[in-house]
């Protein structure tokens, strides 16, 4: 029964947790699952038969402002074409020593402005780690004339007294029209869109 409830409060199901360590800097969460019966990715037969045991420690979201680790137990399965591999869980990716929600967490420190360096540091990964979760976020942005006109006049806006207007010269639009003339915030809008 109380594991159940360890569950919900981990967001994680399917797993059985062990135990718990708490420490000055880190919990531990030892987790295992029950074994199922397994697709054998060589060869597509079923297998139940376990070849051996391993554990791999996996970071997780900060709990209770402290690092987390989930230490899994995991199982390695043999078939009978003599193909070995391990179960898979949803909540980790494959060859990842992170969770799924620990990586979309990074994504969306990142796209909320904070630094690569803040975030790695409030998550417990490298900043090497963070960069290359940052190289794999893909977004869409919006597409601009070969040519545009940038132009201020004065304005009624609350920001300021002059602010910014984008024209397509060729075709004679307004594209946008920007709160104010700044540098800064002129950057933001041209790398976020």
């Amino acid at each position: 029964m109380h594991n159940h409830y360890i569950n919900k409060l981990l967001n994680i199901e399917d797993v059985i947790v062990k135990k718990i360590d708490h420490a000055n800097t880190f919990v531990k969460i030892y987790l295992e699952t029950k074994p199922h019966v397994q697709i054998c990715p060589c060869c597509g037969s079923t297998t139940k038969r376990v070849h051996n045991y391993r554990y791999q420690t996996i970071k997780d979201l900060p709990f209770q402002l402290k690092h987390c680790y989930l230490v899994l137990h995991k199982r390695r399965y043999v078939c009978m074409c003599g193909k070995r591999f391990y179960e898979t869980y949803h909540f980790l990716p494959r060859y990842f020593q992170r969770t799924t929600r620990l990586t979309a967490f990074i994504v969306s420190s990142l796209h909320n402005s904070q630094s690569i360096k803040e975030t790695a540091r409030q998550t417990n990964v490298s900043t090497a780690t963070v960069g290359r979760i940052l190289d794999t976020i893909s977004y869409s942005r919006r597409k601009f004339p070969t040519t545009i006109s940038i132009d201020e006049f004065r304005g009624n806006a609350s920001t300021g007294k002059f602010q910014c207007i984008l024209v397509d010269p060729i075709k004679h639009k307004t594209l946008d029209i920007l709160p104010d003339r700044q540098h800064n915030h002129l950057v933001s809008y041209f790398s976020c869109n």
